[in-house]
């Protein structure tokens, strides 16, 4: 393969008389650099192979062809006089077409007693379509009937899959005969373009002839490498192979032991094995790979002289995933907590807030077949105990959150977090309290050909304080957390700190316009025990936002946040930006509010949300009559929101919903009940609504809403508060 170099073996078939010296010539003006050109042989090294190193230039331009080029290796003296041997060398073209898939096939070998000759088939890339070829044999030396059956039919690759085998039958004649081959050519790809299009397959005559020895690939994870030797066919003594090992991209030493020797096939036996120990400290999870080199035998010919080995860690890989999960957990458990406690510093007056058309709502457009979690249902819901005085509060929330994250590999993940906090306020504009929290995570991770799930857990505990001064305020927390995480049979503790800070105040204010700016810093770091590395996060935003006064009743508001992540997950600068209308109009008995919000510009690719709600209520709020009517529409991995049991019904990728209310209101017992029935329109199907509200009189407020989803599911949500 272009910019690849790969070893050309090279040994006598008789001892000379004299030293040979064997020079390779050819490749002068090609692409392809040979080294050394010229070898060496002796009386007493005749029948050792010796190496020629063969490696293929990046071509400067895109042509997408292979190139041929044809060696011609002379041997003169010892009795050699110009003795001539040509390889033919084909230069694999690297460059692919922008978005295409080449399908190839390879040679393959057998002998005729083994019934089977395989001819490798593969994809360049795996893709998510199906990809046919058609393949037909045809004759070269081998003939059809006598030599082998031919055959023709249609090779099919799965989505996914990049690895396949044309599986040819070799017929067992007893008449001795030299080596014969055959040829499978591939035609009418579809879903691909064709590469190497066709697969020499050579058959071994066994009746009478000389033995013939090869070695296969291996593969293998953390363990030692096993190499197996075929012999062809079954001998009467025993059969003896010399080999030793040599470097690839795996070094002696380092990642594996050096090994030579000599393996021996017992008589009547046709496999045995070359085992080569492997250092467990030097590998990485990145694929290494050495060789191993059959250099001689006197009882069988060398058919495959070479062996590849791909060796791979999986403990460096789990240790790898596991700090790379443990960053992005930490960034988002701990995004959750500064958005509670900026919600708690900036809405902590208000209440409880989860009732559907009292405010706008982010609809959480989740994929088909979500099952939401605790954490789903209560995401962005507060609750709070107060007294007449404000003093002392204890508050609750919610909150769930994905993340799609690439660092040479593939990471998914949602954190599910539920927090609840307890403060007490001074007349002097002094807020102290601590807030308990316990996050809950799940993952997977892809990295080809290795794949997994992930998880983690943690409960942190974070003491907070703010200030509010004139037109601003500004609150500080910091705290530490404890857990685990897991991936496949690796499980270790985590222990975290953390540390953050935000700021808010008004700009301007005169009762018609107004301009904030806010901003906060999150950093926090975490310490795996078991493989003893360290993940670490932080997150800057800082902006603006505005809002406006029309006549009283219009309220269109917008929010700019230019945001920086750092650490150990995804790094770069984004802009997350906001905006909507409030629509109140009492004598009409009309209210509404739009809103949407997301990230729209990120340097890094994991961070691709956002989400648009509506509202429209006609009615008083509590008695009468009352039509609500709520669009929402967006893609399925959308901005996190606030979200209550009304807003779990499931949207697809960029598909929609629609929410029409009916209820009413009467008095009852000092208080309202009212009565709600309604039904959801869904590009998936429809979702009926079945609920009620009670309002009795302050200092308590009570309600209940259920919601059966198709003829299965029903969630009931309860909502309270209690001033005292």
């Amino acid at each position: 393969t272009e910019g690849a170099t790969k070893p050309l073996m090279v040994r006598l078939l008789a001892q000379p008389s004299d030293p040979v010296t064997v020079v390779v010539r050819g490749h002068a003006g090609t692409d392809l650099g040979v080294s050394p050109t010229s070898l060496t042989f002796t009386a007493g090294n005749w029948d050792e192979s010796q190496t020629v190193h063969l490696t293929a230039q990046q071509e400067a331009t895109e042509d997408y062809t292979n190139d041929v080029v044809d060696l011609t290796l002379t041997a003169v003296g010892g009795g050699y006089d110009g003795e001539e041997e040509t390889v033919r060398v084909t230069i694999i073209d690297r460059d692919e077409r922008p978005g295409a898939v080449t399908i190839s096939i390879y040679d393959g070998q057998a002998g005729e007693s083994d019934g089977t000759l395989r001819l490798p088939i593969e994809l360049s890339r795996a893709v998510d379509r199906t990809v046919m070829v058609q393949y037909a044999s045809s004759d070269v030396e081998a003939e059809s009937v006598a030599d082998y059956v031919s055959s023709r039919g249609i090779v099919i690759f799965e989505p996914g899959a990049t690895r396949g085998a044309i599986a040819m039958t070799v017929i067992d004649n007893e008449v001795p005969e030299p080596t014969e081959t055959f040829v499978v050519r591939l035609s009418q790809a579809q879903g691909a373009t064709l590469g190497r299009s066709t697969g020499t397959g050579t058959i071994r005559d066994d009746d009478g002839g000389a033995a013939v020895v090869a070695v296969e690939d291996a593969e293998v994870l953390d363990e030692e490498v096993r190499f197996r030797v075929v012999l062809s066919p079954a001998q009467r003594v025993p059969v003896s192979v010399a080999y030793r090992t040599r470097d690839g991209t795996a070094k002696a030493g380092e990642d594996y032991e050096a090994a030579s020797g000599v393996v021996t096939l017992a008589a009547g036996t046709v496999e045995a094995m070359i085992t080569v120990g492997l250092l467990s400290g030097g590998l990485d999870w990145e694929a290494e790979t050495f060789t191993v080199h059959l250099v001689s035998s006197e009882e069988a010919e060398i058919a495959t002289a070479v062996a590849e080995a791909t060796i791979q860690s999986t403990k460096v890989l789990e240790e790898e995933i596991l700090a790379a999960y443990a960053a992005r957990f930490l960034r988002t458990s701990s995004a959750q907590v500064v958005e509670a406690l900026g919600d708690r510093f900036r809405f902590g007056a208000d209440g409880a807030a989860c009732a559907a058309g009292e405010r706008a709502e982010l609809a959480r457009l989740g994929p088909a077949g979500w099952d939401p979690s605790l954490g789903e249902l209560l995401g962005g819901c507060r609750m709070s105990a107060t007294s007449y005085d404000g003093a002392f509060r204890v508050w609750g929330r919610g909150a769930y959150r994905r993340f799609h994250g690439r660092d040479g590999w593939t990471l998914r993940g949602e954190v599910t977090t539920g927090m609840l906090g307890a403060d007490y306020q001074w007349h002097g504009g002094w807020l102290a309290g601590v807030l308990l929290s316990h996050s809950q995570g799940d993952g997977s991770f892809t990295l080809a050909p290795e794949s997994g799930e992930v998880s983690a857990g943690m409960t942190g505990v974070y003491p907070y304080v703010s200030y509010i001064g004139a037109g601003w305020e500004v609150w500080l927390s910091a705290g530490a957390g404890r857990g685990q995480a897991q991936v496949r049979a690796m499980k270790t503790d985590l222990a975290s700190w953390f540390g953050a800070m935000g700021v808010r105040g008004r700009w301007v204010s005169n009762g018609r316009i107004g301009l904030h700016y806010r901003g906060d810093v999150l950093v926090t770091e975490a310490e795996l025990t078991g493989p003893a590395v360290t993940a670490e996060a932080y997150r800057i935003r800082a902006g603006v936002e505005a809002h406006a006064r029309i006549r009283g009743r219009l309220r269109p508001y917008v929010e700019a946040l230019v945001r920086r992540d750092g650490g150990s997950a995804e790094t770069g600068t984004g802009l997350e930006v906001g905006g909507g209308v409030r629509v109140d109009y009492p004598a009409w008995g009309l209210k509404g509010d739009v809103h949407a919000q997301g990230l729209v510009m990120h340097t890094a690719d994991a961070f691709t949300e956002w989400g648009v709600s509506a509202l429209v209520q006609v009615g008083r709020r509590t008695e009468g009559m009352m039509v609500r009517v709520r669009p929402s529409w967006g893609p399925a991995r959308s901005m996190y929101g606030r979200q209550t049991i009304q807003d779990v019904v499931p949207v697809g990728a960029d598909a929609y919903r629609t929410e029409v209310e009916w209820g009413y209101g009467v008095p009852w017992k000092d208080g309202t009940a009212r009565s709600i029935v309604g039904v959801t329109q869904m590009s998936q199907g429809r979702v009926y609504r079945l609920g009620g509200e009670f309002h009795p009189a302050d200092p308590v407020s009570f309600s209940v809403f259920g919601l059966m989803h198709g003829q299965a599911t029903l969630g009931v949500n309860v909502r309270g508060m209690l001033q005292y």
